[in-house]
């Protein structure tokens, strides 16, 4: 549970679902494909690396700073180790600056 009420700025988001990793609400992956042997997932990297090549050619182009922040969500469901390896690839990716997501639901009256 969160208690922090904060809204989330607009930065890149990677969201893992039940069986799909997301990232800006595009389908990756699915979570079976992810490779079980290595810390690394490899597919997501190479998204993430895309959006962070974009980021600094913004950063030359129009003076946008590229932050290197990465608003990573997951599902209730997902294990400690698949986050782990989330935040990983998210950090091999010079997405190093990571918040994680919680959604509150309203409180029962």
């Amino acid at each position: 549970e969160s208690m922090r009420t904060t809204k989330p700025k607009k930065e890149l988001n990677v969201a893992v679902a039940k069986d799909v990793i997301l990232v800006n609400e595009q389908p990756v992956m699915a979570i079976g494909d992810i490779p079980p042997n290595e810390v690394l997932i490899p597919q997501l990297e190479a998204k993430l690396k895309e959006y962070a090549q974009r980021e600094k050619e913004l950063e030359i182009e129009v003076g946008k700073e590229f932050t290197h922040e990465v608003i990573i969500q997951g599902d209730e469901s997902i294990t400690y180790e698949l986050l782990f390896r989330v935040m990983y690839t998210c950090g091999q990716s010079e997405f190093n600056k990571m918040r994680l997501l919680t959604v509150s639901s309203p409180p029962i009256e």
